[in-house]
């Protein structure tokens, strides 16, 4: 091995080593194995995966772009964005009527994109980011034309967990939430459902 070599491999080695969470810390351990070996690269890693998994849905190929996904995620749970993009391909892209004529279907992959966010909130740098997309989702379900997604309660009732989104948004500090669930709440109220006593 050439020298120049040896002293890149070193310097790797130190960063990886000198990372938070060292090496036997109770913070190391609780990393999955793939972060952990990747170290101070996992970001980069992460972001990496992220691309390839842009490409293989542009291939066609969604299991390999799930799959892809969650090793993103696995290298970096604390990315926001990576929450909420998996999050809206599973609740927007999948769910499309022209892409799933089956309605139960629809509403199988909505329901899987909110559960990526919600695995999500206990992972990501902003959880309250990720809870206010939660309503937004919800929102836009509650809009859709009467059984296009078949949600419990219509769409009064897809407002009103919206509405319930966008509270726990509020109170982590989201400062769009607020005036978000009193929309949500006026839309109850016009669509006879009533907003629930905060």
């Amino acid at each position: 091995m050439s020298p120049r070599r040896a002293l890149c491999w070193l310097a790797l080695f130190t960063l990886w080593y000198l990372a938070p969470g060292l090496p036997g810390s109770a913070a190391q351990a609780e990393l999955p194995l793939i972060r952990r070996l990747c170290g101070p690269l996992a970001g980069l890693a992460a972001s990496a995966q992220w691309v390839r998994t842009d490409l293989a849905l542009e291939a066609g190929r969604e299991d390999l772009a799930w799959t892809r996904a969650e090793l993103a995620l696995a290298l970096d749970p604390t990315a926001t964005d990576g929450w909420y993009y998996l999050a809206r391909h599973l609740a927007l892209d999948r769910s499309a009527a022209d892409r799933c004529p089956d309605a139960a279907q629809r509403a199988h992959w909505f329901r899987l994109g909110l559960s990526v966010l919600e695995r999500g909130e206990a992972h990501a740098g902003r959880p309250a980011e990720l809870i206010l997309d939660r309503g937004l989702l919800l929102a836009y379900l509650g809009s859709l034309p009467e059984g296009e997604i078949p949600w419990p309660g219509g769409a009064a009732g897809a407002w009103g967990q919206a509405r319930q989104a966008f509270q726990r948004a509020a109170e982590l500090g989201h400062p769009q939430a607020a005036d978000l669930a009193q929309r949500a709440g006026d839309i109850m109220a016009e669509l006879g459902a009533g907003a629930p006593p905060d």
